[in-house]
């Protein structure tokens, strides 16, 4: 963690100031990186610095980062406040808890498994498509950064990125990232930011937001993070697609399997597309026969074509182990926009599988946000 990051980070629980305690701190480049450390606040909050990743879960999720990262709780436990686990929840509280859990553990394997997934869809997940410059000298968020691939990209091209997800991909980001001194990868809760309001110049949520445990409400709440006359950029699972039931009735199954039993059928999935996605990969580079092979084959083929097998892998993966996966239409995120007061709107489809939403920040924004 570079200590610039404090000049953003506040308590996520009360938007408190932080005090920084640094355990094991090493240069790289020129820059100071704190690896080991603490964030403390006087409502009593406290948030460990792992791996060079600040760790800014409130208390409730807490236990899911003692127990991924338990080297650092005894190396550093002498320094470590006392951790309080019985916690009084409410049933909402609990069934709200789990399903954020659940999503920790199933992303977290997920691009640490995949971190080297390799889909260059940053720009096409960008409704508008925004020019290059317009990221040039801005700060942004990036909610949910999985493995950090986006991240780098919003980087290469002049912003700086301060990059969040709930689970432990964060370590697979802040390794991709690491040699950027403006990239700053943090775990944390969408619906518990560790920001103030109204500080980003810009935010995109690039498919991520169907995976939360009420979408409408992370849209409004990451929305004001967003300063006046900033941009804000979702990207959506489109609804109505011919293959949903069935996918969804699979998912009954495969989001309560074991990570690894997944992972198996996912790559037995991708195999099966091979057998169409193969041959059109080659004979497609006829000329005269690539026409004849667009109009017969499926549009997931021809896209998955121009991918490699491990994106294809990682997708099946993503589609059969996310706990929660929600599918909108048009109207559903143009009424996140409306609803929030946004201007300058667009809605516009990718492809028949997804809705790239933008729009500019208005200046009130009422979040509803605890």
């Amino acid at each position: 963690m570079k200590k610039r990051v404090l000049d953003f980070l506040v308590c996520p629980a009360c938007k408190g100031h932080l005090r920084l305690e640094v355990f094991e701190e090493y240069h790289n480049s020129g820059v100071s990186e704190v690896s080991s450390g603490l964030l403390t606040c006087k409502c009593g909050e406290w948030y460990p610095i792992i791996n060079g990743v600040p760790r800014m879960l409130k208390a409730e999720l807490k236990n899911t980062i003692i127990n991924g990262y338990k080297e650092f709780f005894h190396k550093f436990r002498a320094s470590l406040p006392p951790f309080i686990s019985n916690i009084t929840l409410t049933f909402n509280d609990k069934n709200s808890i789990d399903k954020k859990q659940r999503t920790i553990y199933s992303f977290g394997y997920e691009w640490t498994e995949f971190a080297d997934y390799k889909n260059e869809n940053f720009r096409e997940w960008l409704a508008g498509s925004p020019p290059d410059s317009f990221f040039s000298g801005k700060v942004g968020l990036e909610a949910g950064c999985g493995a950090g691939r986006h991240t780098m990209t919003a980087v290469s091209l002049g912003a700086e990125m301060f990059a969040v997800d709930l689970s432990n991909a964060v370590d697979a980001a802040y390794r991709k990232n690491i040699n950027s001194p403006n990239a700053h990868i943090i775990q944390a809760d969408i619906y518990a930011l560790p920001f103030q309001k109204s500080i980003f110049d810009f935010a995109y949520c690039l498919g991520v937001i169907q995976h939360l445990p009420d979408p409408p409400s992370g849209f409004l709440i990451l929305s004001s993070y967003v300063r006046p006359n900033g941009a804000f950029f979702v990207n959506v699972y489109a609804k109505g697609r011919i293959s949903w039931p069935v996918l969804k009735t699979m998912r009954f199954f495969t989001t309560h399997l074991p990570n690894k039993f997944t992972k198996t059928l996912s790559f037995a999935f991708t195999l099966l597309d091979y057998v169409v996605i193969g041959p059109y990969k080659i004979f497609s580079r006829i000329d005269f026969v690539k026409p004849v092979l667009d109009f017969i084959v499926w549009e997931r083929t021809r896209a998955y074509a121009e991918l490699d097998f491990q994106a294809n892998y990682t997708d099946w993966f993503d589609r059969l182990a996310a706990p929660l996966d929600i599918r909108y239409g048009k109207e559903d995120v143009l009424n996140w926009y409306k609803n929030a007061g946004f201007s300058d709107i667009m809605v516009i489809p990718l492809r028949k599988a997804f809705w790239n939403g933008a729009g500019k920040r208005p200046f009130h924004l009422d979040t509803g946000e605890n």
